[in-house]
């Protein structure tokens, strides 16, 4: 979709509630995900950007401008081993496309590599837009909507699953769960050298929705659900810990969800 970084930012507030400051930092389309959390840090939030001049911009201008915001705590994606989390919260409301994508649709550069891949242009976007809503829209119904063919709907569809650019999946309303927390884990490695065979194994891990080698604040990210905090210390003592390589974890509980796209 264009976006090269990731990051992991952890939000202190100050003059204001958390829960104010969180629905502020979601109204920005990079911000895809905003909890309010019980720990070091009184929000956590996960943010794209093209490239290091939109995120110098964003982060640097715009969320540190806003009220409320005493200091951000980022952390860099290096590498972002899973992220397939089959929960989402699920919200009312309008839905559009910008809320997903606001780069250009000219090419950029994979990471690691000297090609190029293809952004998705103006017409994929507003595709995804509508299967990110409800992912059983026909063909038919999407061109319809957007005054395309069927077959151009079917074949762009088609590709973007192919160069692995989306995926079709079922997912579970959070909001069902009326026990459930996002639990954010950092973990720290024994030696610099074991982090990616540390991340390898946590990825492993069904229970994790998310797991990145990170630059910044910890060696590893990982993000679960859990019911409480008995049972985020047990999972994290017995399916983290245990892990060959790992030599310390610090943990943080949300306590609201108010945004994960």
């Amino acid at each position: 979709a264009g976006f090269g970084l990731l990051l992991a930012i952890g939000v202190q507030v100050e003059g204001r509630s958390p829960e104010a400051v969180a629905r502020d930092l979601a109204t920005f389309p990079q911000v895809f995900s905003v909890n309010v959390v019980v720990g070091a840090q009184d929000i956590e939030i996960l943010v794209v950007s093209e490239d290091q001049a939109a995120l110098n911009k964003l982060v640097g201008e715009q969320l540190a401008a806003l009220p409320g915001v005493r200091r951000l705590m980022p952390a860099l994606a290096l590498d972002v081993l899973k992220n397939q989390p089959d929960w989402v919260p699920f919200h009312d409301g309008p839905f559009p496309e910008e809320a997903f994508f606001t780069g250009s649709s000219s090419a950029a550069a994979a990471p690691g590599t000297g090609a190029t891949r293809p952004r998705l242009d103006a017409v994929d976007r507003r595709i995804v837009a509508r299967l990110s809503r409800d992912a059983r829209l026909s063909n038919g119904q999407i061109a319809g909507d957007l005054g395309v063919t069927e077959g151009t709907v079917r074949a762009r569809i088609k590709r973007m699953e192919e160069e692995k650019q989306i995926r079709l999946t079922a997912v579970t309303n959070i909001d069902r769960f009326g026990d459930a927390l996002l639990a954010y884990v950092w973990i720290e490695v024994e030696r610099s050298s074991r982090t990616r065979a540390v991340a390898t194994a946590l990825a492993a891990i069904p229970e994790l929705g998310f797991v990145a080698v990170m630059l910044g604040r910890s060696d590893i990210l990982a993000i679960t659900m859990v019911r409480n905090t008995e049972h985020l210390a047990e999972f994290v003592h017995t399916r983290i810990s245990s892990i060959d390589g790992v030599r310390r974890t610090e943990s943080t509980i949300g306590v609201n969800f108010v945004k994960h796209d």
